[in-house]
């Protein structure tokens, strides 16, 4: 199943590095006031999780839930789409340790709740909660915009799920950070 992901995962990127700049700006106009000509489910590893649009005799896939589903955070800021491997699901079984990388401490305890982002350094978490929080502002937009579509609304909540998770191991990283440094 994970290698079924690695290729999905693969031929999507392979699809979005072939696309130039000037094709998709005119690919973006082109979408423009098109009408949806069907829907199709999209399934990963056997599970239907979602469906795509077919536009033109093209699907379009809901990026968020298609990476999610293959192991990736998915964040953005600005016009960007930020695609980070997700730790979730892995399961350690060493005992606690410490470490200091780029200024940040991690800890890794198999013994705690099963946070994502446990592994990560507090920079990179800094990094992650500003990029959710831009994203949440655009989704914000986007619904004041366009309420009607349930997609936008799914990534909210995804989204807020997502930075709710951040804060929290942040929190950890800043208490443990503060143990430290006292000792």
């Amino acid at each position: 199943m994970r290698k079924i992901s690695i290729l999905l995962l693969g031929v999507i990127i392979g699809v979005l590095i072939s696309i130039t700049t000037s094709v998709y700006g005119e690919s973006l106009r082109s979408l423009v006031g098109q009408k949806i000509q069907g829907e199709m489910k999209v399934v990963l590893n056997g599970q239907q999780f979602d469906t795509a649009i077919v536009v033109n005799g093209k699907s379009y896939a809901p990026l968020r839930n298609t990476f999610e589903s293959a192991g990736y955070s998915v964040s953005l800021s600005e016009k960007t789409v930020i695609l980070t491997e997700s730790t979730a699901g892995a399961v350690e079984t060493s005992d606690v340790t410490d470490s200091v990388i780029d200024g940040g401490v991690t800890v890794d305890d198999s013994n705690s709740s099963l946070n994502p982002y446990r592994g990560y350094t507090l920079k990179q978490i800094n990094e992650l909660i500003d990029s959710d929080n831009d994203t949440i502002a655009y989704l914000e937009k986007l619904i004041s915009e366009y309420p009607d579509v349930e997609g936008y609304k799914k990534s909210l909540e995804a989204s807020k799920q997502s930075l709710a998770l951040l804060l929290e191991r942040k929190a950890e990283l800043e208490a443990e950070a503060a143990a430290a440094a006292q000792e």
